[in-house]
């Protein structure tokens, strides 16, 4: 809710900016360089963003959620249980449910409740050899499939949609042997740093 509040406000008052900007006669460029188009997609990611990191202080600022943690917990597990299915039928048969842009949208619920269960599970101590192994092994996967993958795929769509990279340019593909790569060997190093976390105490 807080998010939306946020989200909107700052929405609305850019509207109002830049009606009263062309009622008042904008210029439409500053000395000799021409002001950014404002349809473009440049402009309009932007603006999105801009709302987005609004409604994100909001939520932030006056946070006080209903129900408890724990709660919430559980249903940041479950939405992941059942979004990382639908992402992974998305990506194996080329957006067949989601074209890229939806995915990328779905994508930001998944890396929120991903790495908040990452975050989970990186703070819980285990009372066991075996039990470690355990938690490092899922803290490496769902770091994977859950965080780094989902977000590298947003950022490289929204890099293809503003063409700053041309998606015929080599390794700017979705799945690539370089982007898969760079998320296996983060997610390996978060996964070391809870393993050594664990064995220096």
């Amino acid at each position: 809710m807080f998010i939306l509040f946020g989200f909107f406000q700052a929405l609305f008052g850019q509207l109002f900016i830049q009606a009263l900007s062309e009622r008042l006669g904008s210029t439409t460029k500053i000395g000799d360089f021409p002001l950014p188009d404002s349809n473009s997609p440049f402009y309009f990611y932007f603006v999105l963003a801009l709302c987005f990191a609004a409604g994100l202080s909001v939520a932030v600022f006056l946070w006080s959620p209903r129900p408890g943690y724990w709660r919430r917990f559980l249903i940041y597990v479950l939405l992941l249980g059942i979004m990382l299915p639908i992402s992974g039928f998305n990506y194996v048969h080329a957006d067949y449910l989601l074209n890229r842009g939806a995915q990328s949208l779905f994508n930001i619920v998944l890396v929120f409740c991903g790495s908040v269960i990452v975050s989970e599970l990186m703070r819980l101590r285990a009372s066991a050899r075996d039990l470690l192994v355990l938690q490092v092994l899922a803290v490496f996967a769902l770091t994977l499939t859950a965080v780094i993958i989902p977000g590298m795929f947003s950022i490289v769509w929204l890099l293809n949609t503003l063409k700053i990279v041309p998606k015929d340019q080599p390794g700017s593909a979705i799945i690539s042997p370089a982007v898969i790569t760079i998320c296996g060997v983060t997610s390996a190093a978060i996964a070391y740093l809870k393993f050594r976390h664990e064995t220096k105490n």
